[in-house]
């Protein structure tokens, strides 16, 4: 894995996205099939936090493709796709520099599709290799995620409606992201994003995107005080008396631990 080291402002950041060990067997090594439903997104396309076993890429003939940007997504996940046996170290080995516009990643002015050629290409290789059936889904979701982030990195406005123009005519359907229901898809809110592109005008997308962030603490009502709140009965007295908490549950597994334990060391007498 690896932190994240912004030029500007100094700071640095866990990168948890490189490896998502929460979709990871505890287990290892593990096969690209033990992880289908998630090879392309619990492990980052970048290279340089990860090994390949020489041998491996030699006699399945992987390459980078020979473009500016992107040209590792197709190397990466082409490889992992194929690997029978994977491990991984749970450590931070690098630090990536963001925040240099200089760089390749950091020039946002201009208009470039490299990315959905790799994706392209990676398509095509499951195809061939009769692997897109088992990694369709997580491939699916790698895409959409890939061209939103796209989208976010348009810092010039033909530039970004061109891209929600070409997402809509072409991109998005040979992409196979088109046809899925919301379920299908990991992130609601990317899968809402991507409903938004294809229902409204990508003017009035590019002054949303611009438009004033409001914070979420704005959106917050005061806390209302209750220090003079009573109980119309007295617990304390009827040492009987239980109280019974009902939770309503749907699409939020990874949360029950927390709220349980949030439940059990609240203070309520």
């Amino acid at each position: 894995s690896g932190r994240v080291f912004n030029e500007i402002t100094g700071e640095q950041q866990q990168a948890n996205h490189y490896l998502n060990l929460e979709f990871l067997p505890e287990q290892t090594p593990f096969s690209a099939s033990d992880i289908a439903l998630r090879l392309f997104n619990a492990i980052a396309p970048n290279p340089w936090t990860k090994m390949f076993l020489r041998s491996y890429l030699m006699e399945n003939e992987f390459r980078f493709q020979e473009t500016k940007k992107s040209n590792d997504l197709f190397f990466v996940y082409s490889a992992l796709a194929g690997a029978d046996s994977i491990t991984y170290v749970d450590r931070e080995f690098v630090n990536y520099r963001s925040g240099n516009a200089n760089s390749l990643q950091g020039n946002k002015s201009e208009l470039n599709f490299d990315f959905y050629k790799a994706l392209l290409a990676l398509k095509d290789f499951l195809l061939q290799k009769k692997l897109y059936q088992k990694f369709g889904q997580s491939f699916c979701n790698r895409a959409l995620s890939s061209c939103l982030y796209a989208l976010d990195n348009c810092c010039v406005e033909s530039n970004f409606i061109t891209m929600v123009d070409r997402f809509r005519q072409t991109i998005f359907y040979k992409l196979d992201i088109l046809g899925h229901s919301s379920g299908y898809f990991y992130i609601k809110k990317d899968f809402g994003r991507m409903i938004d592109i294809l229902q409204n005008d990508a003017n009035a997308l590019w002054e949303e995107k611009n438009a004033p962030r409001i914070e979420e603490t704005d959106l917050v009502p005061p806390h209302p005080d209750l220090s003079g709140w009573k109980s119309r009965i007295a617990l304390t007295d009827k040492p009987d008396v239980k109280l019974s908490v009902i939770i309503p549950v749907y699409n939020v597994e990874q949360y029950i631990e927390t709220c349980l334990y949030s439940l059990l060391n609240n203070t309520l007498k």
